[in-house]
């Protein structure tokens, strides 16, 4: 009787081992630039709409928005504009806004809205700085400019001084 409980132990025990030890063995899927009609492709793999560009001119002219009348540190350049709210330096308030806007066909910066809110004082200081950024370089595809979206960080840090 105890013989039969302990293989019967035995056999779960062994079960539960094989099956959990399987994501150790599974081969991971990796995604790898597309071959064939799409070569020449600077995507990782080729959407719709590039596909049917790549079997016509055996390439795709794909890009995203980047600084054009600044360097491309774009962070410092933020930096370099942001001013703290002197309420919100008061109350020792610090940390970091993701902002999230369009860059258009024009290279312009629209529809700035905060992704990620630290307080109310340094949204609205992270919108006007994003707001007042110059043009940018759109996003191309398929050799033409297209409307992207962008999230950046703007971070606020008091500096400690004791």
């Amino acid at each position: 009787m105890k013989c039969n409980f302990y293989l019967k132990r035995m056999r779960q025990l062994a079960f539960i081992v094989l099956f959990s030890s399987l994501p150790l063995v599974s081969v991971a899927q990796t995604s790898s630039p597309k071959k064939g009609k799409c070569k020449g492709c600077v995507t990782q793999s080729c959407t719709s709409s590039c596909k049917k560009t790549c079997e016509k001119k055996e390439q795709c002219d794909t890009s995203l928005p980047s600084p054009s009348t600044f360097t491309n540190n774009v962070i410092a350049w933020i930096d370099r504009r942001v001013k703290y709210p002197v309420e919100a330096a008061m109350n020792g308030l610090q940390g970091k806004v993701m902002v999230r806007f369009d860059v258009e066909t024009d290279g312009t910066v629209s529809n700035v809205l905060v992704a990620h809110s630290v307080d109310p004082l340094l949204d609205r200081e992270a919108i006007r700085v994003i707001s007042e950024m110059p043009k940018w370089k759109p996003a191309v595809v398929d050799g033409k400019a297209v409307k992207k979206e962008m999230i950046l960080p703007v971070e606020f840090r008091l500096i400690d001084r004791r």
